[in-house]
C-alpha cells in the first residue's frame, strides 16, 4: 500500500483497496500512505485515498500531517505540489497544524520559495502571523532564503515587517545576513527598519558586513544606514568587515567615510582585527587610508603585536614596511619579538630580527624574547633562531629563572636539550636558590629530569630552604621522578632546613605510592625533623590514614613523641582526623597518653 502510494501507482492502489488492504498501515517511523502520496505529489493517489476515507490529520512521528514536514522527508507544501494541497484543503486538512519544530504548511512553503502554495494557503486563512519555536514568521523563511515573489506576495497580504524572531531579528536582518539583495531592496521599499537592532546589537548593516555581501551593503548605505552604529562590544560594520577580510566592503565602508580610528570596547581598531586575522588585503586598504599602525588597545597591543601574536608573516612584513613601531610594548612589557617567540612564530621572529627587533627587551617580569621561547613546548625553531640570533642565554628574569629554568619547570624537554647544546648553565640558581633540576623535579617532569642528570645536573643541590629535587619530587608526589632520583643515588636521608626527609614530605603530603617507594629504598622511618615529629606524626596530623597505615605496617613506632609530647594519637585528635584515630586505635595507640602541657581526651562511638 505505502509502496504503491509513494510511487503514485494508482491501479495497484485501486487493487489493493478492493482486496481490502489495511489504508492506515504505518511504516516504522509513522508514515502513511497518504504522508507517502502528498511528500510526492501524486495527486490522483491522493484523491483515491481520500475517497476510500483516509486520515487527514495522521501525524507521523515527528508531529508531521499531510500538510506538513518532516526531518528525512518533505511534504507537498515544502516541495510545491500545488494541486496536492488544493485537494487537501477542499477536504478539510488542518491548514494550522504545524511540525516538531511548530512550523505550519506556510512556514515550510514560504522557506522552499513555493509562491503558488503560499497564495492557495493564504487563500484559504493560512495564518500569515503565525510563529514557529524559534518566533520566526513565514516572512523570516522567505527573507532569509531569498524568495522574492514569495516575499512580496507576503507583503501583499500584510506581513508584518516588523517582527522579530527569539533573536530579535527582523525579516531584513534574514535577507541582508544572507545577501538576498532583491529581498533587501524590497523590504526597504516597504518601509522595513533600516536601524533596526537584533539581541546582540547588530543592524541589517552590521550582518551584511560581517558576512561580505557588498551588494547588500552598498544598498543599505545608499538608503541611509547608519555606518557608525556600534553592535555589542563596540563593533562598527568596519570592525566586522576589517575581522572578516572583506576587502570589497571595507572599501566601500571607506568611500563612504567609516570611522577608521573607531575602537571597540577592547579598544581595537578595525586594523587589530584585521592584523590579528591576517588578512594582508583588508590591512593593505586599510593602511592606504591612513589607519594608524601605532594604535593601542586596553591592555597596550599594537596591531604589530596581534600580527606577530598569531604569525601574520605577511602583516607583520606589510606593517613593518608601513613604519609600525618594532619596539612598541604592552602593557606587561611585552614586544612584537615576545610574542611571537612565545607562540612559536619562526618566521615572524627571523623577520622581527631583520627589522632589527631589540633580542634582549625585557618584559615587566624580566624575561627576554629567549624566555617566553623557552618555557612553550613546540616553540624550539623559534628559541633555535634566537640562539642563531645570540640571545642571552644565561639572561635572568625578576625572579632569577634563566631561559633553561623556565624550559625545565614546564618540561620542555626539547628546549631544554637545544639550551643544553647551547651551553646553558645547568647548575645555575635563581632567586630562592633551585637549579633546573629542583623545578623540573618539583613539577614532576620525568623526561627532563633523566634529561638534566644525563648532562651532569647536581643531584644533590640544595635551594635557600635546603630542598634537594627528591624533597620536592616527594612533596609534589610524583613518584616517576622519585624512582629515578633514587636510580640515580639521590641521598634518601638528606635533610632540609627544619630538618624533614624525603619520606617526611610525602607522608604528609597524602601519596602512598611515594611513601612505599622510599620505604622501599632504605627510608629511615624513625627520623625526626627539628620539631621532633616523625613521618608519622605528619601523617597522622594531616590525616592521611593510606599514608599512616603503610608506616605502621613498616614498624614505625606509634608511641613516639614530638617536641611537646605529642603522639601520632594526639595530633590526628588534634586536628579533627576521625579516619587516622581510628586506624591509630586500631593498632593500639595509647589512648591515656598525656602530652606535656595538657591531657588529650579522645571519645570514640561504638
Amino acid at each position: 500500500m505505502i509502496s504503491a502510494a509513494s510511487n503514485g501507482d494508482v491501479r495497484a492502489l485501486t487493487q489493493l483497496l478492493e482486496n481490502n488492504a489495511d489504508i492506515a498501515a504505518r511504516e516504522e517511523d509513522g508514515s502513511s500512505a497518504l504522508h507517502w502520496a502528498a511528500r510526492n505529489g501524486h495527486e490522483g493517489v491522493v484523491r483515491l485515498l481520500l475517497q476510500n476515507n483516509a486520515d487527514i490529520a495522521a501525524r507521523d512521528k515527528a508531529r508531521a500531517c499531510v500538510c506538513g514536514w518532516r526531518r528525512e522527508r518533505v511534504a507537498m507544501a515544502r516541495n510545491g505540489h500545488e494541486g496536492v494541497v488544493r485537494l487537501l484543503l477542499e477536504k478539510n486538512a488542518d491548514i494550522a497544524a504545524s511540525d516538531y519544530f511548530s512550523s505550519p504548511a506556510l512556514h515550510w512553503a514560504a522557506r522552499k520559495g513555493h509562491e503558488g502554495v503560499v497564495r492557495v494557503l493564504l487563500e484559504n486563512n493560512a495564518d500569515i502571523a503565525a510563529r514557529d519555536n524559534g518566533s520566526s514568521s513565514a516572512l523570516h523563511w522567505a527573507s532569509a532564503d531569498g524568495h522574492e515573489g514569495v516575499v512580496r506576495l507576503l507583503l501583499e497580504k500584510n506581513a508584518d515587517i516588523a517582527a522579530r524572531n527569539h533573536f530579535s531579528s527582523s525579516a531584513l536582518h534574514n535577507a541582508a545576513r544572507h545577501g538576498h539583495e532583491g529581498v533587501v531592496r524590497l523590504l526597504l521599499e516597504n518601509n522595513a527598519d533600516i536601524a533596526a537592532r537584533s539581541n546582540n546589537g547588530n543592524s541589517p548593516l552590521h550582518l551584511a558586513s560581517e558576512d561580505g555581501h557588498e551588494g547588500v551593503v552598498r544598498l543599505l548605505l545608499e538608503n541611509n544606514a547608519d555606518i557608525a552604529a556600534m553592535a555589542h562590544g563596540g563593533f562598527s560594520a568596519l570592525h566586522l568587515a576589517a575581522h572578516k577580510g572583506h576587502e570589497g566592503v571595507v572599501r566601500l565602508l571607506l568611500e563612504n567615510n567609516a570611522d577608521i580610528a573607531a575602537s571597540n570596547q577592547d579598544g581595537s581598531s578595525a586594523l587589530h582585527l584585521a592584523a590579528h586575522k591576517g588578512h594582508e588585503g583588508a590591512v593593505r586598504l586599510l593602511l592606504e587610508n591612513n589607519a594608524d599602525t601605532a594604535a593601542r588597545n586596553h591592555n597596550g597591543s599594537s596591531p604589530l603585536h596581534y600580527a606577530a601574536l598569531n604569525g601574520r608573516e605577511g602583516v607583520v612584513r606589510l606593517l613593518l614596511e608601513n613604519n609600525a613601531d618594532i619596539a612598541a610594548r604592552s602593557d606587561s612589557g611585552r614586544s612584537p619579538l615576545h610574542f611571537a617567540a612565545r607562540n612559536g612564530h619562526e618566521g615572524v621572529v627571523r623577520l622581527l630580527l631583520q627589522y632589527n627587533a631589540d633580542i634582549a627587551a625585557r618584559d615587566k617580569e624580566g624575561n627576554s624574547p629567549l624566555h617566553c621561547g623557552a618555557g612553550i613546548f613546540g616553540v624550539e625553531d623559534a628559541v633555535r633562531v634566537l640562539l642563531e640570533n645570540n640571545a642571552d642565554i644565561a639572561a635572568r628574569n625578576n625572579d632569577g629563572n634563566s631561559p633553561l629554568d623556565l624550559a625545565a619547570r614546564n618540561g620542555n624537554e626539547d628546549a631544554v636539550r637545544l639550551l643544553l647544546e647551547n651551553n646553558a648553565d645547568i647548575g645555575a640558581r635563581n632567586n630562592d636558590g633551585s637549579s633546573p633540576l629542583h623545578l623540573a623535579a618539583q613539577e614532576g617532569h620525568e623526561d627532563a629530569v633523566r634529561l638534566l642528570l644525563e648532562n651532569n645536573a647536581d643531584i644533590a643541590a640544595r635551594n635557600n630552604d635546603g630542598f634537594s629535587p627528591l624533597h620536592l619530587a616527594a612533596g609534589n608526589l610524583h613518584d616517576g621522578v622519585v624512582r629515578l632520583l633514587l636510580e640515580n643515588n639521590a641521598d634518601i636521608a638528606a635533610r632540609n632546613n627544619d630538618g624533614s626527609s624525603p619520606l617526611h614530605l610525602a607522608a604528609g603530603a597524602r601519596h602512598e605510592f611515594v611513601v612505599r617507594l622510599l620505604l622501599e629504598n632504605n627510608a629511615d622511618i624513625a627520623a625526626r625533623n627539628n620539631f621532633g615529629s616523625s613521618p608519622l606524626h605528619l601523617a597522622a596530623m594531616n590525616g592521611h590514614a593510606g599514608a599512616a597505615r603503610l608506616l605502621l605496617e613498616n614498624n614505625a613506632d606509634i608511641a613516639a613523641r614530638s617536641n611537646g609530647g605529642f603522639s601520632a594519637l594526639h595530633w590526628a585528635a588534634k586536628n579533627g582526623r576521625e579516619v587516622a584515630v581510628w586506624l591509630l586505635l586500631q593498632k593500639n595507640a595509647d589512648i591515656a597518653a598525656r602530652e606535656d602541657v595538657r591531657m588529650c581526651y579522645v571519645r570514640v562511638e561504638t
